[in-house]
């Protein structure tokens, strides 16, 4: 039997086509897993976590605003800097209260109602919430917009801003699980 001209040509690039679909589902059912529900345990320790850095930065508590930081991010640099953890805490709240000095902070929002939640494929939640923070810095007012990486570790809920590549390359390395997590950026702009 004979096939008509140009029938293998048309055979070969149905099967590329089948294949190509085939990759397209396989891929779409290894995406990213669609998020859990917060247990009312762990969303009552987030919102009083959120609370509570709420607090330490509209009062300049750096040491409470640094409390949400991870120790495992913290023992990581002590290590690069070949620093014991507390001299690293100690030189982190130093440098964020001498650039806190000059600043007034007008206000400061973390919008949980349009916040992400999703989840790792182990299972883990996290979530990204829409952050705002409009400060005045010498007689000049700037707003800041950006994402909150809130993450469980060790039971407990830790805030990340990692909208600068050397964050999350820090954060990456430490908890490797996140590679490939878009974060998002950071938008600053002056207002009235």
């Amino acid at each position: 039997m004979t096939l008509p001209r140009g029938f293998p040509a048309l055979l070969k690039g149905m099967q590329a086509m089948v294949m190509l679909a085939a990759l397209v589902i396989a891929f779409a059912m290894t995406g990213p897993a669609e998020a859990r529900d917060l247990t009312a345990a762990e969303r009552a320790a987030l919102d009083q976590t959120l609370l509570d850095f709420q607090k330490a930065i509209t009062g300049r508590q750096m040491e409470q605003v640094l409390a949400v930081v991870p120790p495992r991010i913290m023992e990581h640099i002590a290590k690069q800097s070949s620093l014991d953890t507390a001299t690293v805490r100690k030189g982190v709240i130093d440098k964020m209260s001498e650039a806190f000095a000059n600043v007034s902070i007008r206000s400061f929002k973390m919008d949980m109602a349009t916040a992400d939640f999703r989840q790792l494929p182990s299972g883990t939640p996290y979530v990204l919430i829409p952050t705002e923070l409009t400060m005045e810095v010498n007689a000049k007012a700037v707003e800041a917009k950006s994402q909150t990486l809130a993450i469980i570790d060790d039971s407990a809920w830790y805030l990340l801003d990692l909208s600068a590549k050397p964050q999350v390359s820090i954060f990456t390395q430490v908890y490797p699980e996140f590679a490939g997590v878009e974060f998002g950026g950071k938008t600053m702009k002056a207002v009235p």
